[in-house]
Parts: C-alpha cells; sequence; structure tokens
C-alpha cells in the first residue's frame, strides 16, 4: 500500500497510453492546506468486507439561489449524485416547516413544549387557525378528530376536561363558540352526549339537561291544504314528518274540521298545536282514518273540542304507539266568555257551547227543540238565555240520542226570559239552575 501526501504525479506518455483508463491502489488520500499545513485524510474503514466502487456526478450542480446548499448522496446504484441540502432558520421549541424546497425554518406562531409534552398554535389570521380534512370513501365508522383525556386523579378538586373551548374578545357581529353542520346522512345528529349531564347557562347542571335561562322552540305557520266538514285530516304531516314542536295553524277554513292522526311520532316527541284556522278543530279518539301508529288517544276516549285560537299539546308514548293529550287551552269557563247570539231559532238546532259560555237566543216563530254540542271539559259551565223579545218557547231534547240530563218537564218549556245553567260532567250536560 502506498499513502499519497500531496503530491500528484502526472504521467506524461503518448496518446495512445493516456486514453487507457487506470487505476492505483492508495492506504489513504492525504488533501493538505498549504498555508497551515493541516489535511483531511480519506481512507476506508478497517472493518469492511467487501469493495465497492462509487462514481462521481458528470457536472457541478446548478444553484437556484446564492443561499442554496448540495450536498453528494449515494443512489442504490453506488452513484453520487448532487441533492439540496435543507437550511434550518428555525429557533429552539419551534415546529419546523419547510418554506421552499431547501429551506426549513420555525415559528413562535407554533412551538413545541418537551418538558410538558405541549404543542402551541397561535394566529391572528381571519381564517381558521387549525384545518382538519378527510376524505375517501369510507366503509366503517370514519372519524375526523378524537380527543381522550385519559388522566386520573386521586385527590379532591382536581377537575377534568376533555377539551375546552373558549371565544371571547370584543366583536361587533355575531360571537359562536362551536358551530356545527352535519348533512349528507340518511340520520344527521348534530352532536350525542351518551353520558353526564348537560348545562346551558351553568357549570354544575344537576339533570340531563339543566337549563339556568330561557329557551325557545321556533314557531311552523302552517297555512297547507285541509279538509273541513266531514272530510277527516289523517295522517297529517305540517312538514319535514312535523319535525316543528310548536305549529300555528294559520290555513283558513270555511267550517269546523276534524284530525285524526300525525305522522313522525316516536317515544317522548312533543307537539303543540295551535288552531288559528277559524274554525273549531275536533281530535278524534282513535279514529281508523289514521295509520295506527299514528292516532291519538284521549283520556276518557272521547274527541277533544280545540277552540279557534286556542292549543292543544300532545306527546307521544312509544309504548302504547299513540299520540297523547297532555294539555289544552282553554281549560275553564273564563276563558269561553265569547257571547253567541243566535238571533233567529228557525229550526231545530244543536247551540255551539263548545265556543260561547254565554248563549242568546231569539224565538219568534215555533216551540223549537235545541242540543247543547259536548263540553270540552270537565266542569265547563254554560247558559242558555231565552231573551225576553222572544214569543215562543223553547226546549230541550232529553230523549235518546242526548248529551243532556235532568228532569224532562223542567226542560221541555223555556219560555221568553228564562235561563238555564249546565255544566257538563264529562258525558252529558247536568242542569244545576235555572231562572226563571
Amino acid at each position: 500500500m502506498k499513502t499519497l501526501i500531496t503530491l500528484f504525479l502526472v504521467l506524461a506518455a503518448s496518446a495512445s497510453l493516456r486514453a487507457q483508463e487506470s487505476s492505483e491502489t492508495f492506504y489513504q488520500v492525504r488533501l493538505e492546506d498549504q498555508a497551515t499545513g493541516h489535511g483531511v485524510m480519506l481512507r476506508p474503514a478497517t472493518t469492511m468486507t467487501s469493495s465497492y466502487t462509487l462514481t462521481w456526478p458528470a457536472s457541478i450542480p446548478v444553484f437556484g439561489s446564492p443561499t442554496e446548499i448540495k450536498a453528494l448522496t449515494v443512489n442504490s446504484s453506488t452513484n453520487f449524485s448532487w441533492s439540496n441540502m435543507a437550511q434550518l432558520n428555525g429557533s429552539a421549541g419551534q415546529v419546523g416547516y419547510f418554506t421552499s424546497a431547501s429551506e426549513m425554518t420555525g415559528s413562535p406562531s407554533l412551538t413545541w413544549d418537551n418538558t410538558n409534552a405541549r404543542l402551541t398554535l397561535t394566529s391572528a389570521i381571519a381564517g381558521p387557525a387549525l384545518s382538519l380534512t378527510k376524505s375517501g370513501v369510507q366503509t366503517t365508522l370514519s372519524t375526523g378528530l378524537t380527543v381522550e383525556n385519559l388522566s386520573t386523579a386521586t385527590t379532591t378538586g382536581a377537575n377534568k376536561v376533555a377539551l375546552n373551548v373558549v371565544s371571547t374578545g370584543a366583536i361587533l357581529d355575531t360571537n359562536r363558540g362551536v358551530s356545527v353542520n352535519v348533512a349528507g346522512g340518511s340520520v344527521n345528529y348534530s352532536a350525542t352526549f351518551t353520558g353526564g349531564n348537560v348545562g346551558i347557562g351553568t357549570s354544575s347542571p344537576n339533570t340531563s339537561l339543566d337549563v339556568n335561562g330561557t329557551w325557545a322552540v321556533r314557531e311552523l305557520n302552517f297555512t297547507g291544504s285541509l279538509s273541513s266538514g266531514n272530510t277527516f285530516n289523517n295522517n297529517v304531516d305540517f312538514g319535514s314528518t312535523n319535525a316543528a314542536s310548536y305549529v300555528r295553524i294559520g290555513t283558513s277554513m270555511s267550517a269546523s274540521w276534524s284530525l285524526t292522526g300525525l305522522v313522525g311520532g316516536f317515544d317522548g316527541k312533543r307537539i303543540d298545536l295551535y288552531n288559528a284556522s277559524g274554525h273549531v278543530l275536533t281530535i278524534k279518539n282513535e279514529n281508523t282514518g289514521s295509520s295506527a301508529a299514528n292516532r291519538i288517544r284521549t283520556s276518557n276516549g272521547g274527541d277533544i273540542v280545540v277552540n279557534n285560537g286556542a292549543m292543544v299539546g300532545l306527546i307521544y308514548s312509544a309504548n302504547e304507539s299513540r299520540w297523547r293529550i297532555f294539555s289544552l287551552s282553554p281549560l275553564n269557563v273564563q276563558t269561553l266568555a265569547g257571547l253567541s247570539n243566535v238571533t233567529t231559532v228557525a229550526a231545530n238546532t244543536v247551540l255551539p257551547v263548545s265556543t260561547s259560555s254565554y248563549i242568546k237566543i231569539t224565538n219568534t216563530s215555533s216551540n223549537y227543540q235545541v242540543l247543547l254540542e259536548d263540553g270540552i271539559v270537565i266542569g265547563q259551565i254554560c247558559v242558555i238565555h231565552n231573551v225576553e223579545a222572544s214569543t215562543k218557547d223553547i226546549s230541550f231534547k232529553t230523549n235518546s240520542p242526548t248529551n243532556i240530563a235532568g228532569v224532562s218537564a223542567s226542560l221541555n218549556s223555556v219560555g221568553p226570559g228564562m235561563a238555564y245553567f249546565f255544566v257538563w260532567d264529562g258525558t252529558y250536560w247536568q242542569l244545576i239552575s235555572r231562572k226563571s
């Protein structure tokens, strides 16, 4: 083996000799600085098990900028090539990112605390500080982000929060802590909570949902088509399978109308119906016009009358597969204070006691017979007054079928100026008093 210090021997040979390839074997090559005498030695490893060849690039690299750095790298064919070498311009604790193909830098807005294993991102831009996008066709559960807090504690007061959202600072427009938009599924849930209580306006909720403040259910003003008279409204949908919980029925009806059932029932679902149709609504009990699961079941097995301007509340029972009525207004005679003037009785007739508690009758034709509508609620009171201007009696229908109970003789002759007071017991109108 030979050692080459700083001397390169150039053999002056013939043209044919120079054209031939040649190789020399050296143990090491020393490259020396002429000014200082310091040098660098190139030698093979002492543990080599086989020989190999490294081929240098054919030319000097091309630099894209004065600050660009190139490095020699070896590929799988043992050829040297020029490669970009990243410049590192960050500071301690900063997370590096590439600003170009050959430069990596850091920012005080993105830092890593290795002591506490904490990543911090700060931003003052108008757009999102962190953007996470997941795509592709999924065949199983697809989760965009999972946050887990698996820490434990054995001391009192060591509270635990998995996700803390704080949105503060003065702003002239709307400030939202969390904005969720979910669509595209056959069923869409904006959020599901499978454990713990939910508090709104309180940090210590005591129930599954604890609201410290106001809450509201938006009104749906329904003006779609409805049938009146003897054509019942079956399997009614006020919109989106009855998605609204408060429905104002604003359809202008020409006569009284009936409802036999509602679609979209599920366990505990509530719907409040406000009758603004201009006419009486009758809720039909267990009417077969609607599908079994859409029907309405009342407490006494009878139909329920909802006056114009009144409301009825329904809740769905999954055990019974029926809508049940849990509230009704008006519930007392004070709210039935409307005066109904039946100015002329020209035939046997039914008096509208479901909408009025005091009815004045003028009868100058014949001794006509009258019947009363069913009451709305047990304890309802109505007054029937044959006014002094009448010249004929009226009589209450007491023979079957009838909903008026009492002594026939006292009900068969109601002369001018007389008034009768009735109370509804759930099945019959009971005579409680009369004015001669």
